[in-house]
């Protein structure tokens, strides 16, 4: 948990975030079957997170992550205009924005 503390305050936190929430999704495919309990405090915080993003950005976040549909799926699903491209990365920035926001008012609530 105070790894993703560290990866959401530190100065360049893409890298390390887009590898949480990759692990999320994959977690969330699989089973939560045989994690540390550090991880799996940390897929439930994130879970928690996530549920509480607006309607758009969790269908975007849960598309990308656990269904790693491609993004032609995504943007017809979510009516995303797919030329240029630049439409669907704003997107997806935005949705992985709230879900960082989301991720520290939890960790804030939760006292770390």
């Amino acid at each position: 948990m105070r790894g993703l503390k560290d990866a959401l305050y530190g100065g360049d936190h893409t890298g390390s975030v887009e590898s949480r929430l990759l692990r999320w999704g994959r977690i969330s495919r699989a089973g939560s079957d045989g994690l540390s309990p550090s991880d799996l405090r940390e897929y439930e915080l994130i879970t928690r997170a996530w549920r509480r993003l607006a309607v758009p950005y969790r269908d975007m976040i849960k598309m990308v992550y656990v269904w790693r549909a491609n993004r032609e799926v995504i943007c017809r699903r979510l009516r995303i205009r797919r030329s240029p491209a630049t439409f669907y990365d704003l997107e997806l920035g935005a949705a992985r924005r709230a879900m960082i926001a989301e991720i520290r008012r939890q960790l804030a609530d939760a006292g770390f």
